[in-house]
């Protein structure tokens, strides 16, 4: 009873958060002692809150910064004005809570091109930082840890390609820094870094208009990423495996490390209260590349274990995607000689090993999902596959996945939680997405339960 009193009231805060900060903008309630304000640290290679093990275990959203905003033309044409997304927002927060989850991660910035967070260099949409403040706040009052992408990699707006846009308005550069060329050399030009560690800043000494902490001292924030899917290569044909994937030309070894190095110095400078990764796939360079799902990813820059070697870095994640990699496709090393079960299985074990034993830090697997198609691009298998079957799929994925980390016990989020009313929309085009009302909710639950237990 008492712990249901405890949640109940938790959940009237924030319904409190939502009702001041959208009509005034401005939450006049403390929230402060909701929940004890215990940072997530890192002791050898296990979590901690409160002095106790803790594990993160939920999910990815890149959806909630519209919702919080109520912007009224958000993604896939949903519309999410009249609270109605916060609304969505308190419900899955709810639900959350429910499935024994811990954490949320999720982007500091919209995927809307028409709702772009940054404006110019320094100036960003208030609409949309009120939205986080929101989404920080009303987390707190569930007792759920967030962990924040600074940006990504990725050519949708929202990440590194607003930062190229504003560094071609509003910075000195030649003419020959197209947008092209800031894709390709943004881990080279000290002008890019410059911006990049200008918006860290920005977001990381912003003071909340709702609880009045700077996020640099925001408890509920889990860790940050430095940047989601960092990429290199310097082979043109690589969109064969990866769709809209950045090129950098005649990049030689170690500039990603570098550049993962000098950023993870620049935010421990700003912050050193908060855990810090680095949000990569987690592909590993030629000395161990048996593990990668082809040999293009070999040629991306990463290398695993030396992208997380630094002291900044406090933690290692990695993703799996083995539709999205086109682990079966005949350019693929892998083709046909093992099943996806196998392959996630050595990419886990793998990455909890060289974790927990080389680089002596936790190890989160921070995004994986499945279409339940087996290929991204598997039209034919999309059209004869029915829903049920999509679903069975998908859950014999996560069943198997969930099997492989609870080896070492490793934290997950698993991608991507959307809400219920999404599915039916006609401009709905996020295959991985999960439902409340998917068979593979109970994976999920059944997965949080014992991780916790």
């Amino acid at each position: 009873m008492r712990l249901h009193l405890l949640f109940t009231s938790n959940i009237f805060l924030a319904i409190l958060a939502h009702f001041q900060i959208s009509k005034s903008g401005v939450f006049t309630h403390s929230i402060s002692n909701v929940y004890p304000a215990e940072f997530v640290k890192v002791s050898g290679t296990e979590f901690l809150q409160n002095n106790k093990t803790w594990k993160p275990v939920g999910f990815n959203t890149y959806l909630l910064i519209e919702q919080a905003a109520e912007l009224p033309h958000g993604s896939f044409h949903a519309i999410y004005s009249d609270s109605f997304g916060k609304n969505e927002i308190l419900k899955q927060f709810e639900q959350a809570i429910l499935l024994n989850f811990t954490c949320v991660r999720t982007w500091l910035y919209s995927i809307n091109s028409n709702y772009p967070l940054f404006l110019e260099d320094g100036v960003y949409d208030e609409r949309l930082l009120g939205a986080l403040d929101w989404i920080i706040a009303v987390a707190r009052a569930h007792g759920l840890k967030l962990i924040l992408s600074f940006t990504d990699f990725w050519p949708e707006s929202g990440g590194i390609s607003s930062l190229i846009l504003l560094s071609r308005k509003f910075l000195d550069l030649s003419p020959d820094h197209s947008e092209q060329y800031g894709r390709s050399s943004f881990f080279t030009d000290q002008n890019y870094f410059s911006l990049y560690i200008r918006h860290v800043e920005h977001i990381l000494l912003r003071k909340s208009k709702i609880t009045g902490t700077r996020y640099c001292d925001e408890s509920t924030v889990m860790a940050w990423e430095l940047m989601v899917s960092l990429l290199l290569t310097t082979f043109k044909f690589l969109h064969l495996f990866i769709q809209n994937e950045p090129r950098c030309r005649l990049c030689s070894e170690g500039i990603l490390q570098k550049w993962i190095w000098n950023a993870a110095k620049a935010v421990k400078s700003l912050d050193k209260r908060h855990l810090l990764t680095v949000g990569e796939e987690g592909f590993y360079a030629s000395t161990k590349n048996y593990v990668n799902p082809a040999k293009w990813a070999s040629d991306t820059g990463q290398n695993f274990i030396s992208d997380h070697i630094f002291t900044e870095i406090d933690y290692a994640s990695s993703h799996l995607w083995t539709d999205n990699w086109n682990l079966f496709s005949a350019w693929s090393r892998k083709h046909v000689k093992n099943d996806s079960f196998n392959f996630s299985k050595t990419w886990i074990e793998e990455h909890s090993s060289d974790s927990l034993n080389i680089l002596q830090k936790p190890f989160v697997l921070s995004e994986y999902g499945s279409t339940g198609f087996g290929n991204r691009n598997n039209i034919i298998g999309s059209l004869v596959t029915t829903e049920d079957q999509r679903q069975t799929k998908v859950s014999r994925f996560y069943s198997e996945v969930h099997t492989a980390l609870l080896q070492n016990r490793n934290g997950a989020l698993f991608w991507i939680w959307h809400n219920e009313n999404l599915k039916y929309l006609p401009s709905y085009q996020d295959e991985y997405g999960i439902f409340v009302s998917d068979n593979v909710f109970d994976r999920l639950r059944n997965y949080s339960q014992v991780l916790r237990s």
